[in-house]
């Protein structure tokens, strides 16, 4: 039975898996994954951020090693056959991840092989090269969490686009949530952004607060917070990764204390 094992890749070396069918590990750290990582099993390539230009911090292929682990001056080597080719960033995978634990994207390194030592689940490695096969949405998995923490806190939930939530509460007051895309280029951005002001303008006599869900864009974020932050509403920001420890939230609370809660977590 094969396993799959994330393996933190530079974005070069990454680029020549995909030409030359062949994964080149460094000397100083393969000794024991050469050990480990055997004919048939899944390489997941978890790009790093040093020296990286587009794919800083995504997962972004998955390969089968078809052959044995030979010694060259350049590290020890490996044939690979592309199995999927993708791009698939942290949040987009917050509902694979949370079966790990993980909370972050700075975490994850500590499940790949060199960390670890060990392979992923099985069925956390089946959905990872899923999700690279048939990416998601970009806003799909958070928008999923978000409402589920919704129903478990006994608001209604309305779906008012593809990235927008409403809980709706007693009194029928409003907490917006968006997510906000964590892209190239900063139109995207930009675009999330203008919709989520739009929305908070139409229910502005019933919005307790808007939430904004996002992942490294903070600072664009943060100033256009403080445009929808008015008199007896508030804005708040939240990062995605917080939304996987949801078995803290999962009770009932007041909108108050449900964005108290997750704002704890809030960068500043």
């Amino acid at each position: 039975m094969a396993d799959y094992w994330l393996v933190m890749v530079p974005e070069d070396i990454y680029a020549k898996m995909l030409v030359e069918r062949e994964y080149v590990c460094p000397l100083r750290i393969c000794r024991k994954v050469a050990k480990l990582v055997k004919y048939g099993d899944i390489i997941i390539a978890y790009i790093t951020a040093k020296g990286c230009n587009k794919l800083c911090g995504k997962i972004a292929g998955a390969f089968r090693a078809v052959g044995d682990w030979t010694r060259r001056e350049s590290g020890y080597v490996i044939r690979v056959e592309k199995v999927a080719e993708g791009v698939a960033d942290f949040s987009s995978l917050l509902h694979v991840f949370s079966k790990l634990g993980v909370k972050s994207a700075g975490h994850l390194r500590l499940y790949s092989v060199y960390y670890s030592k060990k392979p992923l689940p099985p069925d956390v490695g089946r959905r990872i090269v899923e999700a690279l096969q048939n990416p998601p949405s970009v806003y799909a998995a958070v928008i999923s969490i978000i409402e589920d923490i919704g129903r478990s806190l006994g608001f209604e939930v309305r779906r008012l686009g593809e990235a927008e939530v409403a809980y709706v509460g007693r009194g029928r007051t409003v907490m917006l949530w968006a997510v906000v895309a964590n892209t190239d280029p900063a139109k995207v951005l930009a675009e999330d952004l203008a919709k989520v002001k739009s929305l908070a303008e139409k229910y502005a006599p019933r919005l307790s607060a808007v939430v904004v869900v996002f992942d490294s864009t903070y600072g664009v974020v943060k100033s256009a917070l403080q445009l929808m932050s008015m008199p007896g509403r508030r804005a708040f920001a939240v990062r995605a990764d917080a939304l996987t420890d949801v078995a803290s939230i999962l009770q009932r609370r007041e909108t108050a204390e449900v964005v108290k809660l997750l704002c704890q977590s809030t960068s500043a």
